[in-house]
């Protein structure tokens, strides 16, 4: 009897271990299998901006007065169930009773306004309304308006939202300040307050397959707006732009001319001296995904820092050209959509945006400048990923993705010292050819690199001056890196591939204009990329060389060492 008594305690064991470990691994695998996060280590703590530019009097930039412990940060990047779906909160309950008491009959919410796609709200009692997102271009951002709240809950319902199952660790944002006002997103001393706070209480529903994101919250302000996350809309940047023109470290040039009017504006920095063309050039653009919000405060950021009086930034200056493009497309920005012209840079789009940018690059390089490294700013939703950033897509050619993971190991280093948690591996391993990014790899010979920003991560929410340390941090382990062995290695790599287009140019400059008449920018940049395979295939066609009528001939006529003209006027050969 106790040999089976025994017997029988051992299998129970077994089975309650078996259990758990299978239960382990069942929560294990809720998380992103991808998700190999670098946290940052105990005993730092995060860097704190450097503005150089006060937007308000007596506002500032003070990530650092909110201080994180880089080890709680840490911990709960591995704690936080991607997974965790929240159930109605007793806020939920509260509303109910306001609503039965006849209260607030005259609240509003509204879309359709800068920034905030057109999407149809309904009404279903005193204080609670749907945004019905089922006609949405992409659904994965929000932005509306909740007016004669004051003081009064409001439950927002946004139905058939494809994207909701991104939203389950999601805090919106919310403010009553306006959208167009630089002060509004900034620090104000005398309260501590940026002006935005996190809603909590949220909660997600499926019912028939259509999935729902609840919001219920007690707004402060009657006037007051809720975004997926901190909005920055098209007139907001111009704002910005109009102040980083005063700066004597930048420039700002229009670069093109939006459909509607509006302008896409490059800041220029580190371009001054007689000798600025022969420096490293690093281009960072943000915002292809125009809803995309978290790119342009990051880029934002970046730029802040590099204007300002830091004897790093003063460094960077002096040794680097920077790029900064924080609102690729502003009319997609301000409809509120997404995916308006992102897969659209190639020739013959007759795309204002993509044209125009086209053509400044090109003469950018014409001029004999460079275009060495190039980042491409995103963000996703908030549950996809615990990090804070991480690279969506490297080049996976050998020796550019080798050169991609030692610049993205440099910034990984810098992030977590402060206080950010990044992960290691991409994405994709591929080329994103139809993408300004892609464009400028495949003509200029730039390493570049898709980024994804997550200032919603569950271990941490960012709030807007945390989102532009992130930029300081991305800038200063920009400049850190090139100037070690890794970093001149791949500059060195990029100046090689530049030099085959001006190798390109030369060897067919001899050609007659006809061929080249009527190519805008981009189309010009095309047809030279293709040339090289095109005499290749015609050379096969007639045993090696090509006879004196081929529209090629000429080549074999002509010297062997031409001049490497790479000038934005291609005249070529008149006969």
């Amino acid at each position: 009897m106790g040999r089976s008594i025994s017997t029988r305690s051992v299998y129970a064991g077994f089975w309650i271990l078996f259990g758990i470990a299978g239960v382990s691994l069942v929560v294990w695998g809720l998380r992103d299998s991808s998700e190999q996060v670098v946290a940052p280590p105990p005993a730092t703590q995060p860097i704190a901006p450097n503005p150089s530019i006060p937007l308000a009097p007596g506002r500032t930039h003070a990530a650092a007065r909110r201080p994180q412990s880089p080890d709680s940060v840490r911990q709960a990047a591995l704690r936080v169930p991607l997974a965790e779906v929240p159930q109605a909160p007793a806020l939920e309950a509260a509303r109910v009773e306001q609503d039965q008491r006849g209260e607030a009959p005259n609240i509003v919410v509204s879309t359709g306004f800068e920034g905030s796609e057109n999407l149809p709200v309904s009404k279903l009692s005193n204080s609670h309304f749907t945004i019905d997102m089922a006609g949405s271009e992409m659904g994965n951002f929000f932005l509306f308006k909740v007016e004669g709240a004051g003081g009064k809950l409001v439950r927002v319902d946004l139905i058939n939202a494809s994207h909701a199952g991104n939203w389950t660790t999601l805090w919106p944002v919310t403010s009553s300040r306006p959208l167009d006002d630089p002060a509004a997103f900034e620090i104000d001393e005398t309260t501590n307050d940026d002006g935005w706070d996190f809603i909590h209480s949220t909660w997600n529903e499926e019912t028939a397959g259509q999935k729902q994101f609840s919001i219920v919250h007690r707004f402060d302000g009657d006037s007051c707006h809720v975004a997926m996350k901190h909005p920055l809309v098209p007139s907001l940047s111009e704002k910005y732009m109009a102040e980083f023109a005063k700066s004597p470290h930048a420039r700002v040039e229009e670069v093109a001319r939006s459909a509607q009017g509006r302008p896409v504006q490059m800041v220029i920095i580190g371009d001054r001296g007689p000798l600025a063309a022969s420096k490293p050039c690093v281009f960072i653009y943000g915002r292809e995904h125009a809803n995309e919000q978290d790119p342009g405060w990051v880029i934002d950021g970046g730029i802040r820092f590099l204007l300002s009086d830091e004897p790093e930034a003063r460094l960077a200056r002096d040794r680097y050209i920077f790029l900064l493009l924080p609102l690729y497309d502003p009319d997609g920005a301000a409809a509120g959509l997404c995916n308006r012209i992102t897969h659209h840079f190639r020739p013959n789009t007759d795309i204002p945006e993509v044209d125009g940018v086209g053509a400044w690059l090109k003469k950018w390089v014409d001029d004999g400048h460079k275009l060495d490294l190039t980042l491409n700013l995103h963000n996703v939703e908030s549950r996809e990923a615990h990090a804070h950033f991480f690279p969506h897509i490297m080049d996976m050619r050998p020796d550019q993705l080798a050169q991609s993971q030692q610049l993205h190991r440099a910034i990984t280093t810098t992030f977590a010292e402060g206080g950010l948690i990044v992960r290691r591996e991409p994405s994709h391993k591929s080329m994103a050819r139809d993408r300004l990014s892609g464009w400028v790899t495949d003509v200029y010979g730039s390493l570049s690199i898709v980024y994804e920003c997550n200032t919603q991560a569950p271990s941490r929410r960012l709030t807007i001056d945390e989102t532009r340390t992130m930029g300081e941090l991305l800038v200063r382990a920009i400049a850190s890196h090139l100037k070690t062995g890794e970093g001149k290695a791949l500059l060195a790599s990029a100046r090689s591939r530049l030099q085959e287009r001006s190798d390109r140019y030369a060897r067919y400059s001899v050609l007659d204009a006809d061929r080249f008449e009527g190519r805008d920018a981009m189309g010009m940049e095309s047809f030279m990329g293709v040339l090289p395979t095109r005499e290749a295939e015609e050379r096969k066609k007639h045993g090696g060389k090509l006879p004196p009528s081929h529209w090629l001939g000429v080549l074999d006529a002509a010297p062997a060492t031409q001049s490497a003209s790479v000038t934005g006027s291609f005249p070529g050969k008149k006969e």
